[in-house]
């Protein structure tokens, strides 16, 4: 009888970036933003998630955006995955274009 044992290893290395291009919308709001009182915080974005570039609907935020109460997106940086330690992934700074927005009048990404 012949036995064997597999014990699955994970190769570790530097990151590998993925290129990604073609965002044409700033919709989240940077934790670092001031908050208008009569904009609510929709002069740091150029779109939000639910009304698009009228800006009227919710939008995602930042970790640690003042006066949020908790909660938001991570900060820019290296996060680790909760469910995988191993895995860890690199998020850019919140700053400029952040998303693709496609509705009626935008169908296609640039």
């Amino acid at each position: 009888m012949l036995a064997a044992s597999f014990s699955p290893r994970r190769a570790l290395g530097d990151y590998v970036p993925i290129a990604v291009s073609g965002f044409n919308q700033e919709m989240v709001v940077a934790a670092g933003s001031v908050n208008d009182p009569t904009s609510h915080y929709t002069n740091a974005v150029t779109a939000t998630m639910d009304s698009g570039t009228a800006k009227t609907g919710y939008t995602w935020y930042e970790s640690g955006l003042a006066g949020s109460g908790g909660g938001g997106l991570p900060a820019a940086g290296v996060i680790t995955s909760a469910a995988d330690p191993t895995a860890h992934f690199l998020l850019a700074p919140y700053t400029g274009p952040d998303a693709l927005l496609l509705n009626s009048s935008s169908t296609t990404g640039p």
